[in-house]
């Protein structure tokens, strides 16, 4: 367990570094040049004369190695450079609006659970009849849809016809309620799609039907033999959607005019706000990777199948 939980976290650094510069270098060799871009966003047209100066200032003419190490430099010490679509550091700017992306994040994975859990349970002990087919027939709907269009229809059905909740805004919790069922209805569509299908095999394994061959009442034979098995199954789709959400759902953010990293980041992207891309770009890989790799430690550390590959043991 413990090599095996060095070599998992031995790739985090690595990982962090390639899409770190993988990105650097897309913004780099872009056609767009960010002193350019930062005048162009203020409405400036400078002197050719400034343009240049800043640009040697600024160490744009500078070979890209010597761009990335001066970039990289700063990152780890917190200093990702100045956002001039907001006048302040990038990374501060990033991380101010970090909390509303954790409370549609935290908000949307209780909603999940308590919509996936029983869905899913219903489709597998009905297996092959109506409610089945009705889960199946959602799950299929909500991977699907694009949740932009199920964030407009919910928008304006709940807001624009009946008046219940607020269009747009992130300033009281009532605002919070349609980009979270808008993220619940896509993400608990991919986990009852999950889940139905690992209570399906789970059930289907011999030292189940044989516990209730012997009559071992059902519900017992779920929560202690069938339920834990499923649920490993699950823990992978869990780290990615973990990392998704708090890496900013951008398309829902931007719908709903959530003020979170994920709405953020469209916005510099629409300007060119390179510092802050990179800033987004660096929170969003890192949540990433290390949400994947806890729950891939996880899953080895409670399934011993998992550990006796690692070991090669039986």
């Amino acid at each position: 367990m413990l090599s095996y939980t060095a070599k998992r976290l031995a790739l985090v650094v690595p990982t962090l570094l390639f899409v770190s510069l993988v990105t650097f270098a897309l913004a780099h060799f872009s056609a767009s040049d960010p002193v350019a871009a930062k005048y162009s966003y203020l409405g400036i047209t400078p002197d050719p004369a400034v343009l240049a100066r800043e640009r040697a200032d600024a160490g744009v003419n500078d070979p890209f190695i010597v761009q990335y190490a001066r970039w990289l430099s700063g990152a780890i010490h917190g200093d990702f450079g100045e956002s001039y679509a907001y006048g302040a550091d990038a990374g501060a700017e990033v991380l101010r609006r970090l909390p509303r992306t954790i409370w549609l994040a935290v908000a949307t994975l209780a909603a999940t659970i308590m919509v996936a859990l029983p869905l899913g349970l219903v489709a597998a002990s009905y297996h092959g009849r109506w409610p089945d087919t009705l889960v199946r027939l959602y799950s299929f709907c909500g991977t699907a849809m694009p949740s932009f269009w199920i964030g407009l229809l919910l928008m304006y059905q709940f807001s624009v016809r009946w008046s219940w909740l607020p269009v747009m805004g992130s300033s009281s919790p009532r605002h919070i309620v349609l980009p979270t069922a808008t993220l619940t209805f896509w993400l608990a569509a991919l986990y009852v799609r999950r889940l139905r299908s690992s209570l399906l095999e789970e059930f289907g394994k011999d030292h189940v039907v044989g516990a209730l061959a012997r009559g071992v009442p059902r519900h017992r034979v779920l929560w202690r033999d069938v339920m834990p098995n499923a649920l490993i199954s699950v823990l992978p789709l869990v780290g990615l959607s973990v990392g998704a959400l708090l890496g900013g759902a951008a398309v829902v953010e931007s719908v709903f005019e959530w003020q979170g990293i994920g709405k953020t980041a469209v916005a510099a992207t629409a300007v060119r706000d390179y510092p802050v891309l990179m800033a987004y770009v660096t929170w969003a890989s890192l949540i990433f990777v290390v949400a994947n790799t806890a729950v891939d430690l996880l899953g080895h550390a409670i399934d011993p199948q998992a550990r006796r590959a690692a070991t090669g043991t039986r």
